[in-house]
Protein backbone atom coordinates (compact mmCIF):
# COMPACT_ATOMS: atom_id res chain seq x y z
CA UNK A 1 0.00 0.00 0.00
CA UNK A 2 1.76 3.47 -0.59
CA UNK A 3 2.41 5.57 2.15
CA UNK A 4 0.81 7.59 4.67
CA UNK A 5 2.90 10.07 3.99
CA UNK A 6 1.79 10.04 0.53
CA UNK A 7 -1.61 10.54 1.35
CA UNK A 8 -0.59 13.65 4.03
CA UNK A 9 1.57 14.80 1.08
CA UNK A 10 -1.37 15.41 -1.76
CA UNK A 11 -4.23 15.70 1.60
CA UNK A 12 -2.45 18.94 2.57
CA UNK A 13 -2.11 20.74 -1.18
CA UNK A 14 -4.53 23.44 -2.27
CA UNK A 15 -4.38 22.90 -5.69
CA UNK A 16 -6.42 20.33 -7.64
CA UNK A 17 -4.95 17.10 -8.18
CA UNK A 18 -5.22 15.14 -11.11
CA UNK A 19 -4.79 11.10 -11.06
CA UNK A 20 -3.44 9.99 -14.57
CA UNK A 21 -4.13 5.84 -14.04
CA UNK A 22 -1.54 4.50 -15.75
CA UNK A 23 2.02 6.10 -16.81
CA UNK A 24 2.36 4.78 -20.41
CA UNK A 25 2.57 6.94 -23.51
CA UNK A 26 -0.95 8.05 -23.01
CA UNK A 27 -0.53 8.71 -19.60
CA UNK A 28 2.66 11.04 -20.54
CA UNK A 29 0.84 12.77 -23.09
CA UNK A 30 -2.28 13.68 -20.34
CA UNK A 31 0.48 14.71 -17.83
CA UNK A 32 1.68 16.87 -20.52
CA UNK A 33 -1.75 17.89 -21.17
CA UNK A 34 -2.41 19.11 -17.37
CA UNK A 35 1.27 21.23 -17.10
CA UNK A 36 -0.75 24.03 -18.62
CA UNK A 37 -3.47 24.41 -15.79
CA UNK A 38 -2.27 25.00 -11.90
CA UNK A 39 -2.65 21.67 -10.41
CA UNK A 40 -1.00 18.48 -9.09
CA UNK A 41 -0.30 15.30 -11.24
CA UNK A 42 -0.33 11.76 -9.27
CA UNK A 43 0.37 9.14 -11.85
CA UNK A 44 -0.13 5.40 -11.25
CA UNK A 45 2.54 2.95 -12.53
CA UNK A 46 2.70 -1.25 -12.63
CA UNK A 47 6.20 -0.61 -12.36
CA UNK A 48 8.33 2.29 -12.74
CA UNK A 49 9.46 3.68 -16.40
CA UNK A 50 10.36 6.49 -18.57
CA UNK A 51 7.60 8.37 -18.02
CA UNK A 52 7.91 8.18 -14.54
CA UNK A 53 10.97 10.77 -15.05
CA UNK A 54 8.58 13.60 -16.71
CA UNK A 55 9.05 17.34 -15.05
CA UNK A 56 5.03 17.31 -15.25
CA UNK A 57 4.37 14.77 -12.61
CA UNK A 58 4.82 15.74 -8.97
CA UNK A 59 4.54 12.16 -7.71
CA UNK A 60 4.44 8.43 -8.86
CA UNK A 61 2.65 5.16 -7.20
CA UNK A 62 3.82 1.66 -8.03
CA UNK A 63 0.27 0.15 -7.92
CA UNK A 64 -1.94 -0.92 -11.45
CA UNK A 65 -5.78 -1.84 -10.95
CA UNK A 66 -4.47 -4.90 -13.44
CA UNK A 67 -2.39 -6.69 -10.15
CA UNK A 68 -3.72 -4.75 -7.20
CA UNK A 69 -7.51 -3.78 -7.69
CA UNK A 70 -8.54 -3.98 -4.00
CA UNK A 71 -5.77 -2.01 -3.09
CA UNK A 72 -5.23 0.57 -5.47
CA UNK A 73 -9.47 1.72 -4.65
CA UNK A 74 -8.92 1.25 -1.35
CA UNK A 75 -5.65 4.01 -1.57
CA UNK A 76 -7.93 6.31 -3.58
CA UNK A 77 -10.73 6.40 -1.05
CA UNK A 78 -8.26 7.15 2.07
CA UNK A 79 -6.81 10.10 -0.71
CA UNK A 80 -10.29 11.02 -1.52
CA UNK A 81 -11.32 11.26 1.88
CA UNK A 82 -8.54 13.77 2.80
CA UNK A 83 -8.67 15.92 -0.10
CA UNK A 84 -9.69 19.70 -0.10
CA UNK A 85 -12.15 19.09 -3.31
CA UNK A 86 -12.67 16.67 -5.53
CA UNK A 87 -9.48 15.18 -7.48
CA UNK A 88 -9.98 14.73 -11.28
CA UNK A 89 -9.44 10.62 -12.09
CA UNK A 90 -8.13 9.79 -15.88
CA UNK A 91 -7.63 6.43 -17.72
CA UNK A 92 -5.60 5.45 -20.45
CA UNK A 93 -6.60 1.60 -21.22
CA UNK A 94 -9.88 -0.65 -20.70
CA UNK A 95 -8.72 -2.23 -18.09
CA UNK A 96 -8.53 0.96 -15.98
CA UNK A 97 -12.20 1.93 -17.80
CA UNK A 98 -13.45 -0.87 -16.22
CA UNK A 99 -11.62 -0.74 -12.80
CA UNK A 100 -13.46 3.45 -12.59
CA UNK A 101 -16.80 1.01 -13.55
CA UNK A 102 -16.68 -1.38 -10.88
CA UNK A 103 -15.68 1.68 -8.05
CA UNK A 104 -17.49 4.37 -9.83
CA UNK A 105 -20.20 5.08 -6.92
CA UNK A 106 -17.57 5.05 -4.17
CA UNK A 107 -14.73 7.10 -6.28
CA UNK A 108 -17.26 9.22 -7.66
CA UNK A 109 -18.16 10.71 -4.02
CA UNK A 110 -14.30 12.05 -3.90
CA UNK A 111 -13.58 12.26 -7.82
CA UNK A 112 -14.82 13.45 -10.98
CA UNK A 113 -14.09 10.58 -13.24
CA UNK A 114 -13.49 11.03 -16.89
CA UNK A 115 -15.72 8.11 -17.65
CA UNK A 116 -18.73 8.12 -20.04
CA UNK A 117 -22.44 7.17 -18.42
CA UNK A 118 -22.49 2.93 -17.50
CA UNK A 119 -25.01 2.07 -20.14
CA UNK A 120 -22.94 3.37 -23.17
CA UNK A 121 -19.66 2.46 -21.34
CA UNK A 122 -20.78 -1.34 -21.15
CA UNK A 123 -21.62 -1.61 -25.01
CA UNK A 124 -18.35 -0.53 -25.93
CA UNK A 125 -16.17 -2.42 -23.35
CA UNK A 126 -18.04 -5.43 -24.62
CA UNK A 127 -16.88 -5.44 -28.22
CA UNK A 128 -19.77 -7.98 -29.13
CA UNK A 129 -21.99 -6.08 -27.68
CA UNK A 130 -20.83 -3.16 -29.47
CA UNK A 131 -21.34 -4.86 -32.87
CA UNK A 132 -25.07 -5.56 -31.84
CA UNK A 133 -25.48 -2.29 -31.27
CA UNK A 134 -24.22 -0.95 -34.34
CA UNK A 135 -26.40 -3.35 -36.19
CA UNK A 136 -29.47 -2.10 -33.98
CA UNK A 137 -28.80 1.38 -35.72
CA UNK A 138 -27.73 -0.11 -39.05
CA UNK A 139 -24.24 1.02 -38.89
CA UNK A 140 -22.15 -0.99 -41.36
CA UNK A 141 -19.63 -3.51 -39.55
CA UNK A 142 -17.57 -6.31 -40.35
CA UNK A 143 -19.37 -9.17 -40.55
CA UNK A 144 -18.30 -10.84 -36.58
CA UNK A 145 -19.17 -14.34 -35.26
CA UNK A 146 -18.98 -14.75 -31.49
CA UNK A 147 -16.59 -18.23 -30.67
CA UNK A 148 -17.09 -19.89 -27.45
CA UNK A 149 -15.25 -23.50 -28.01
CA UNK A 150 -14.09 -25.73 -30.58
CA UNK A 151 -17.48 -27.21 -30.81
CA UNK A 152 -18.95 -23.65 -31.65
CA UNK A 153 -16.15 -23.28 -34.18
CA UNK A 154 -17.68 -26.71 -35.74
CA UNK A 155 -21.04 -25.00 -35.41
CA UNK A 156 -19.90 -22.18 -37.22
CA UNK A 157 -18.05 -23.83 -39.97
CA UNK A 158 -20.23 -22.98 -43.19
CA UNK A 159 -20.09 -18.73 -41.92
CA UNK A 160 -16.64 -18.48 -41.28
CA UNK A 161 -14.92 -16.60 -44.28
CA UNK A 162 -11.23 -17.12 -44.48
CA UNK A 163 -8.99 -15.20 -44.25
CA UNK A 164 -10.47 -13.59 -41.52
CA UNK A 165 -9.19 -12.18 -37.51
CA UNK A 166 -9.72 -13.37 -34.12
CA UNK A 167 -10.23 -10.68 -31.62
CA UNK A 168 -10.91 -10.59 -28.08
CA UNK A 169 -14.01 -9.08 -26.72
CA UNK A 170 -12.87 -7.32 -23.87
CA UNK A 171 -9.34 -5.86 -25.17
CA UNK A 172 -8.05 -6.15 -22.12
CA UNK A 173 -7.79 -9.61 -22.20
CA UNK A 174 -5.31 -9.24 -24.81
CA UNK A 175 -3.13 -6.29 -22.74
CA UNK A 176 -1.90 -7.57 -19.64
CA UNK A 177 1.55 -9.06 -18.62
CA UNK A 178 0.45 -12.59 -19.27
CA UNK A 179 -1.00 -11.69 -22.32
CA UNK A 180 2.42 -10.61 -23.48
CA UNK A 181 3.98 -13.53 -23.25
CA UNK A 182 0.94 -16.10 -24.90
CA UNK A 183 0.69 -13.74 -27.90
CA UNK A 184 3.13 -10.82 -27.69
CA UNK A 185 0.94 -8.00 -27.55
CA UNK A 186 -0.83 -8.91 -30.72
CA UNK A 187 -4.37 -6.60 -31.02
CA UNK A 188 -5.57 -9.06 -34.19
CA UNK A 189 -4.49 -12.96 -35.14
CA UNK A 190 -4.95 -13.30 -38.77
CA UNK A 191 -6.23 -17.10 -39.67
CA UNK A 192 -5.87 -18.25 -43.68
CA UNK A 193 -8.45 -21.84 -42.96
CA UNK A 194 -9.47 -24.09 -40.11
CA UNK A 195 -6.43 -25.75 -39.35
CA UNK A 196 -4.87 -22.18 -37.95
CA UNK A 197 -8.12 -21.05 -36.50
CA UNK A 198 -8.34 -24.19 -34.15
CA UNK A 199 -4.19 -23.70 -33.51
CA UNK A 200 -4.77 -20.18 -32.75
CA UNK A 201 -7.88 -20.70 -30.94
CA UNK A 202 -6.00 -23.46 -28.73
CA UNK A 203 -3.40 -20.60 -27.82
CA UNK A 204 -5.46 -17.66 -27.08
CA UNK A 205 -8.47 -19.45 -25.32
CA UNK A 206 -6.29 -19.44 -22.08
CA UNK A 207 -6.33 -15.68 -21.88
CA UNK A 208 -10.35 -16.06 -22.61
CA UNK A 209 -12.35 -18.36 -24.26
CA UNK A 210 -15.02 -16.28 -25.94
CA UNK A 211 -13.42 -14.16 -28.26
CA UNK A 212 -14.59 -12.46 -32.32
CA UNK A 213 -14.03 -13.96 -35.60
CA UNK A 214 -14.08 -10.81 -37.98
CA UNK A 215 -14.50 -10.57 -41.02
CA UNK A 216 -11.17 -8.40 -42.94
CA UNK A 217 -11.95 -4.84 -44.71
CA UNK A 218 -8.88 -4.31 -47.20
CA UNK A 219 -8.15 -1.14 -47.15
CA UNK A 220 -5.22 1.11 -48.64
CA UNK A 221 -4.13 4.08 -46.03
CA UNK A 222 -7.93 4.11 -45.28
CA UNK A 223 -7.81 3.67 -41.95
CA UNK A 224 -9.10 6.66 -39.96
CA UNK A 225 -10.69 7.60 -36.91
CA UNK A 226 -12.79 10.28 -35.61
CA UNK A 227 -11.92 11.50 -31.94
CA UNK A 228 -14.04 14.17 -30.33
CA UNK A 229 -16.18 15.64 -27.40
CA UNK A 230 -19.62 15.15 -26.32
CA UNK A 231 -21.99 15.98 -23.73
CA UNK A 232 -24.42 14.44 -21.55
CA UNK A 233 -26.96 14.10 -24.17
CA UNK A 234 -24.38 12.67 -26.89
CA UNK A 235 -24.20 15.99 -28.95
CA UNK A 236 -20.54 16.35 -30.18
CA UNK A 237 -19.55 19.79 -29.13
CA UNK A 238 -16.12 19.35 -30.78
CA UNK A 239 -14.36 16.79 -33.26
CA UNK A 240 -11.44 16.06 -36.28
CA UNK A 241 -10.24 13.51 -38.08
CA UNK A 242 -6.94 11.36 -37.99
CA UNK A 243 -5.80 8.80 -40.59
CA UNK A 244 -3.20 5.74 -39.59
CA UNK A 245 -0.16 6.27 -42.10
CA UNK A 246 1.93 3.38 -40.61
CA UNK A 247 1.78 1.04 -38.27
CA UNK A 248 2.99 -1.94 -36.48
CA UNK A 249 2.44 -4.78 -37.08
CA UNK A 250 1.46 -4.03 -40.49
CA UNK A 251 -2.20 -5.13 -41.01
CA UNK A 252 -3.59 -4.84 -37.40
CA UNK A 253 -1.31 -2.70 -35.07
CA UNK A 254 -0.10 0.55 -33.38
CA UNK A 255 0.30 3.44 -35.09
CA UNK A 256 3.42 4.56 -35.71
CA UNK A 257 2.82 7.60 -37.99
CA UNK A 258 -0.54 9.66 -38.00
CA UNK A 259 -1.89 12.79 -39.01
CA UNK A 260 -4.97 15.18 -39.20
CA UNK A 261 -6.96 15.06 -42.03
CA UNK A 262 -9.88 16.85 -43.37
CA UNK A 263 -12.55 14.04 -44.31
CA UNK A 264 -15.77 15.17 -44.10
CA UNK A 265 -17.98 11.93 -44.87
CA UNK A 266 -16.07 10.33 -42.06
CA UNK A 267 -16.55 13.00 -39.67
CA UNK A 268 -20.47 12.79 -40.42
CA UNK A 269 -20.33 8.97 -39.75
CA UNK A 270 -18.38 9.09 -36.50
CA UNK A 271 -20.33 12.11 -35.52
CA UNK A 272 -23.97 9.86 -35.80
CA UNK A 273 -22.25 7.07 -34.15
CA UNK A 274 -21.17 9.30 -30.68
CA UNK A 275 -25.16 10.68 -31.00
CA UNK A 276 -26.56 6.98 -31.78
CA UNK A 277 -25.40 5.60 -28.78
CA UNK A 278 -25.14 8.40 -26.93
CA UNK A 279 -21.28 8.42 -25.41
CA UNK A 280 -20.54 11.23 -23.66
CA UNK A 281 -16.41 12.57 -22.91
CA UNK A 282 -13.57 11.87 -24.95
CA UNK A 283 -14.11 9.24 -27.84
CA UNK A 284 -12.09 7.58 -30.56
CA UNK A 285 -14.47 5.98 -33.33
CA UNK A 286 -12.13 3.89 -35.52
CA UNK A 287 -13.21 3.71 -39.11
CA UNK A 288 -11.88 1.90 -42.41
CA UNK A 289 -12.79 2.67 -45.79
CA UNK A 290 -13.01 -0.28 -48.24
CA UNK A 291 -10.19 -0.02 -50.66
CA UNK A 292 -12.86 -1.64 -53.57
CA UNK A 293 -16.37 -0.55 -52.58
CA UNK A 294 -15.32 2.97 -51.05
CA UNK A 295 -17.65 1.67 -48.04
CA UNK A 296 -17.00 2.84 -44.23
CA UNK A 297 -17.14 0.12 -41.47
CA UNK A 298 -16.91 0.89 -38.21
CA UNK A 299 -14.31 -0.87 -36.62
CA UNK A 300 -13.92 0.12 -32.49
CA UNK A 301 -14.79 2.99 -30.52
CA UNK A 302 -12.19 4.14 -27.62
CA UNK A 303 -14.52 6.04 -24.49
CA UNK A 304 -10.70 7.54 -23.13
CA UNK A 305 -8.26 9.38 -24.63
CA UNK A 306 -6.02 7.25 -27.09
CA UNK A 307 -2.59 6.90 -28.42
CA UNK A 308 -2.32 10.23 -30.42
CA UNK A 309 -5.13 12.61 -28.20
CA UNK A 310 -2.40 14.85 -28.12
CA UNK A 311 -2.85 16.11 -31.72
CA UNK A 312 -6.07 18.14 -30.71
CA UNK A 313 -3.22 20.60 -29.64
CA UNK A 314 -2.56 21.45 -32.92
CA UNK A 315 -6.25 22.62 -33.51
CA UNK A 316 -5.87 24.26 -30.93
CA UNK A 317 -8.12 22.37 -28.75
CA UNK A 318 -6.74 20.23 -25.11
CA UNK A 319 -9.18 17.73 -24.79
CA UNK A 320 -7.51 16.99 -21.05
CA UNK A 321 -8.80 20.60 -20.01
CA UNK A 322 -11.97 20.04 -21.72
CA UNK A 323 -12.74 16.53 -20.23
CA UNK A 324 -12.17 18.53 -16.96
CA UNK A 325 -13.59 21.72 -17.17
CA UNK A 326 -17.00 19.71 -18.43
CA UNK A 327 -16.64 16.87 -15.46
CA UNK A 328 -16.00 20.38 -12.90
CA UNK A 329 -19.38 21.75 -14.43
CA UNK A 330 -17.29 24.93 -15.19
CA UNK A 331 -19.21 26.29 -18.56
CA UNK A 332 -17.36 29.09 -18.97
CA UNK A 333 -14.11 27.03 -19.35
CA UNK A 334 -15.57 24.67 -21.36
CA UNK A 335 -16.30 27.25 -24.35
CA UNK A 336 -12.82 29.19 -23.80
CA UNK A 337 -10.87 26.25 -24.39
CA UNK A 338 -13.32 25.28 -27.35
CA UNK A 339 -13.29 28.81 -28.90
CA UNK A 340 -9.37 28.31 -29.05
CA UNK A 341 -9.85 25.73 -31.97
CA UNK A 342 -7.39 27.25 -35.39
CA UNK A 343 -6.90 25.85 -38.02
CA UNK A 344 -3.38 23.66 -39.02
CA UNK A 345 -1.37 26.38 -40.80
CA UNK A 346 0.39 23.06 -42.20
CA UNK A 347 -0.43 18.95 -42.00
CA UNK A 348 0.84 18.04 -39.05
CA UNK A 349 1.58 14.16 -38.35
CA UNK A 350 2.10 12.36 -34.94
CA UNK A 351 5.15 9.85 -34.71
CA UNK A 352 5.92 7.57 -32.69
CA UNK A 353 9.73 8.45 -32.94
CA UNK A 354 11.25 5.14 -31.16
CA UNK A 355 8.99 2.66 -32.94
CA UNK A 356 8.92 4.83 -36.02
CA UNK A 357 13.41 4.35 -36.30
CA UNK A 358 12.79 0.53 -35.35
CA UNK A 359 10.60 0.42 -38.54
CA UNK A 360 13.51 2.10 -40.55
CA UNK A 361 16.52 -0.02 -39.24
CA UNK A 362 14.71 -3.13 -39.77
CA UNK A 363 13.82 -2.10 -43.48
CA UNK A 364 17.24 -0.50 -44.02
CA UNK A 365 15.94 2.68 -44.33
CA UNK A 366 14.35 1.61 -48.19
CA UNK A 367 12.32 4.63 -49.06
CA UNK A 368 9.44 2.61 -50.18
CA UNK A 369 8.98 0.96 -46.58
CA UNK A 370 9.48 3.98 -44.49
CA UNK A 371 7.56 6.88 -46.24
CA UNK A 372 9.54 9.61 -45.95
CA UNK A 373 7.33 11.45 -48.61
CA UNK A 374 4.73 11.21 -46.02
CA UNK A 375 6.72 13.69 -43.44
CA UNK A 376 7.69 16.11 -46.15
CA UNK A 377 6.33 19.64 -45.56
CA UNK A 378 4.14 18.60 -42.09
CA UNK A 379 4.82 20.07 -38.49
CA UNK A 380 6.12 17.08 -36.17
CA UNK A 381 4.75 15.60 -33.05
CA UNK A 382 5.79 13.15 -31.29
CA UNK A 383 5.35 10.41 -29.04
CA UNK A 384 7.64 10.91 -26.17
CA UNK A 385 9.90 13.94 -27.03
CA UNK A 386 9.57 17.17 -25.59
CA UNK A 387 11.80 20.16 -25.59
CA UNK A 388 9.97 21.04 -22.33
CA UNK A 389 10.21 17.57 -20.48
CA UNK A 390 12.88 15.68 -22.29
CA UNK A 391 14.15 13.23 -19.67
CA UNK A 392 11.17 10.30 -20.74
CA UNK A 393 12.61 10.48 -24.41
CA UNK A 394 16.24 9.92 -23.04
CA UNK A 395 15.39 7.22 -20.72
CA UNK A 396 12.92 5.49 -23.05
CA UNK A 397 15.94 4.89 -25.49
CA UNK A 398 18.13 3.91 -22.45
CA UNK A 399 15.64 1.17 -21.57
CA UNK A 400 15.36 0.46 -25.21
CA UNK A 401 18.92 0.12 -25.83
CA UNK A 402 19.49 -1.79 -22.49
CA UNK A 403 16.46 -3.95 -23.40
CA UNK A 404 17.90 -5.62 -26.37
Amino acid sequence: MPSVDLVSQFSSLRKPLIIVMNLNHIGLGIARNFKKMDCSILGFVKAANFACTSNTLSAHVEISPETEPSRLAQFMVELGKRLREKGFVVPTSEIELSFLSSHRDVLSQYYHLSLTREEALSKTIDKYAFYQELEEHSFNSPDTLLIESFDSIAHLEKEIRYPCIIKPIFSGDWKTDHSYKVIGGQKAIVVRDREELKKYYGLVSVLNSKMLLQEIIEEDYGNYSFCCYADQSGKVLWGFVTQKMLQYPGDFGTALMCQVTEEPEIQEVGKRVIEALVIDGISEVEIVKDKKTGMLYIIEINTRHWLQHTLSLSLGVNLSLLDYYFRNHNPTKVEETLSSERVCQKPVIWIDEMGYLAHCIKHRFRLKDCHFKLLAGKSWQYSTWSTKDWRPFFNRVKATVFSN
